[in-house]
């Protein structure tokens, strides 16, 4: 599995956008730091704890599980032939 970080950093930084939020005030209300909530929108991030997960996609109203997608795995050749045989 992946996880697009990039699109919740995006998702986060639009429902802030629409609510006129200011980034610390979104921070408070979300109990996180404001140099998180700044590495998510502007992409810094690298990795995300699952609590920091939990409180952004609350905030932000939408299922953790939207940003993450499956990875479609290809089939060898010698797969394949295994099926035809």
């Amino acid at each position: 599995m992946k996880f697009d970080i990039k699109q919740l950093g995006l998702d986060l930084k639009l429902t802030r956008a629409s609510r006129k939020t200011q980034l610390r005030k979104a921070a408070r209300e979300m109990e996180l730091p404001h140099a998180t909530i700044f590495r998510l929108e502007n992409n810094k991030q690298l990795d995300i704890h699952v609590a920091t997960l939990v409180k952004v996609c609350k905030w932000v109203n939408t299922d953790p599980d939207v940003y993450f997608h499956n990875k479609v795995v290809r089939k060898s050749a010698k797969s394949k032939t295994l099926q035809k045989l």
